[in-house]
């Protein structure tokens, strides 16, 4: 799901086709429900006495799980152009450069304070 081209042509070449996800996102969702879904259904397989049965609530699961997914999508995009949360996320990162402090020096340097002790 890394975006390779800006997000005008992401919108012109990805439309959002269901549930307010692109394909990408969508295939996305379902790969991840099956990650959560597998190991359930794996455990509940070696619980059981009729293991063939317990493939049920596994797919259940899988479909509850990539639905939450989806959602989760959907609801936060809200209006917002597509990839939003990622470049989001990479802007909140401590490696993002911003201005402050750190990046820019101050016009009027900093005055010395009156408590520092000067030599006599």
């Amino acid at each position: 799901m890394k975006p390779t081209l800006a997000l005008t042509h992401l919108n012109r070449r990805e439309p959002i086709v269901y549930f307010g996800c692109t394909w990408t996102e969508i295939k996305a969702c379902i790969w991840r429900g099956a990650a959560i879904a597998l190991p359930i259904t794996l455990g509940l397989i070696a619980v059981s006495s009729l293991p063939v049965l317990m493939v049920v609530p596994g797919l259940f699961v899988w479909l509850v799980a990539t639905r939450m997914f989806l959602n989760h999508i959907n609801h936060n995009r809200a209006g917002k152009p597509l990839y939003y949360e990622r470049h989001k996320k990479a802007a909140r990162h401590p490696a993002f450069i911003r201005a402050g402090t750190v990046h820019q020096c101050s016009r009027h340097p900093a005055k010395p304070s009156s408590r520092v002790a000067r030599p006599s």
